[in-house]
């Protein structure tokens, strides 16, 4: 087995790859760079005495977690939750169980979420990430729900659904686990039929999950957040590859769909007292 597979739960033997033109759509599982891993030591605290210890005592209070089925006899897996704690084990463990508490009380959302369940958001082509990450190492998520956003055909909980399959990727990358990854909300030409989608228990599902996943937010002008070079010409940028649309990485993510079977499969066991 290629030694980037590690990352995946799943028993998938091969990385999935689109060839679209000169450009290979993949997840990216490459070894880390010698910058990211300075990142790393550095912001993350990142060192081999910290990330041993670290692994144990998170696996540890896993293993007493008994109401929580999770794989945490898996480095790679719980690497991913301590990265962003900056390798402290209680914080990561708390991490987690925000994590599967959120995937418990939106149960209607996560149930089966896997892409081949979910191509309509996809071919309609109103999310996509871009092919290069900004200026910090993040991946850029791009949500069009303006003119493109078609309401009486894609739904919110379709587009919240299809932003979290992506993220669900993002956490795999060990550059994504580091650097992070960032929202674009592209509401250009919003209508007022638009705008009454906009329930306020979606508003309280998206804060709450981007809470979880992402730490701090800023509201500066776009181009001082994210570098012109990893942004498209329409926004301003010089970003020369070609744009991804929403039915490539569809085509891309259904091959992974093992993947997010057997993430689906972790999780608190006694849901319904956690949703009372």
């Amino acid at each position: 087995m290629p030694a980037e597979m590690k990352n995946m739960l799943s028993n998938i033997k091969e990385l999935p790859v689109i060839e679209l033109g000169d450009f290979k759509l993949s997840l990216e599982l490459d070894e880390l760079n010698s910058e990211t891993k300075e990142i790393a030591r550095n912001e993350l605290r990142e060192t081999p005495d910290i990330v041993h210890n670290s692994l144990s005592v998170l696996r540890d209070l896993l293993k007493e977690e008994a109401d929580l089925r999770t794989p945490y006899d898996n480095d790679t897996w719980l690497i991913r939750f301590l990265r962003p704690c900056k390798f402290y084990p209680e914080s990561a463990f708390d991490l987690i169980k925000r994590y599967y508490q959120f995937k418990v009380k939106h149960s209607n959302v996560y149930e089966d979420l896997k892409p081949s369940r979910e191509k309509n958001v996809f071919e309609h082509n109103i999310l996509t990430v871009l092919p290069k990450r900004d200026q910090l190492g993040r991946r850029i998520l791009l949500l069009e729900l303006g003119k493109k956003w078609k309401h009486n055909k894609v739904s919110l909980d379709e587009v919240f659904k299809g932003c979290v399959l992506f993220v669900e990727a993002a956490m795999v990358e060990p550059e994504s686990q580091i650097c992070g990854a960032v929202v674009v909300f592209d509401m250009d030409g919003l209508s007022l039929q638009q705008v009454w989608q906009f329930t306020p228990p979606f508003a309280k599902r998206i804060v709450d999950w981007l809470q979880i996943i992402f730490h701090g937010t800023d509201r500066d002008s776009l181009h001082n957040h994210l570098s012109p070079k990893c942004l498209p010409e329409c926004y301003g940028g010089t970003l020369e590859i070609a744009r991804i649309t929403g039915p490539q990485w569809l085509q891309l993510l259904i091959l992974l769909d093992k993947e997010y079977e057997v993430i689906n499969s972790y999780g608190y066991k006694n849901k319904k007292q956690l949703k009372n």
